[in-house]
């Protein structure tokens, strides 16, 4: 933290979510950092920890620059497209990967069919807040992302096909090296 860097490279989970967003309002608040970095490589994970991560960073005074590296998948990729705009960057070698937003399922058992109908309804409004996210941060119109993941299937993107879809701004260049 003393250096400005988080590492978001794990799965995303409320477990740690409330040490993750205190880190990142501290760096926001250090007088002596210009400029927050957050790592992020990851299956994805709680798509609610991920927007409130992703929410965090929104709302940094500083500018967050996000660095993609490996795999980011799911709920990750919303965390990589909250940085900065311009400051959005992903490894030559990366792979990116978003699908459908899955939410756990309650035991249909020990629920009403009221109490299942109010989950149903909150989940949904919970997906329709992912999109709206995901449009924000890439500047798609609102029902690009939905209509894009509706057939179910996990969308796989290189590192250029996801600037494209304004997920990320840059390729980083490897240093060479003698």
């Amino acid at each position: 933290m003393e250096s400005g860097v988080f590492h978001l490279e794990a799965e995303i989970s409320w477990d740690a979510v409330a040490s993750q967003l205190a880190i990142i309002r501290e760096m926001d608040a250090k007088p002596d950092l210009s400029e927050i970095t957050v790592h992020v490589s990851g299956i994805g994970g709680a798509i609610l920890a991920a927007s409130a991560i992703a929410d965090a960073l929104l709302t940094c005074t500083k500018p967050v620059r996000t660095v993609g590296s490996g795999y980011i998948a799911s709920s990750a990729v919303l965390v990589l497209a909250a940085g900065t705009r311009g400051s959005r960057m992903v490894s030559p070698n990366a792979m990116l990967m978003l699908h459908v937003p899955r939410v756990p399922r309650p035991d249909a058992e020990m629920l009403t069919l009221r109490e299942l109908t109010r989950f149903v309804t909150s989940m949904e409004r919970k997906v329709a807040h992912y999109y709206a996210q995901l449009s924000l941060l890439t500047g798609q119109d609102s029902t690009f992302w939905p209509h894009r993941l509706s057939n179910g299937e996990d969308l796989f993107m290189t590192p250029e096909e996801a600037i494209g879809l304004g997920l990320a701004d840059a390729v980083l260049t490897p240093v060479c090296r003698p």
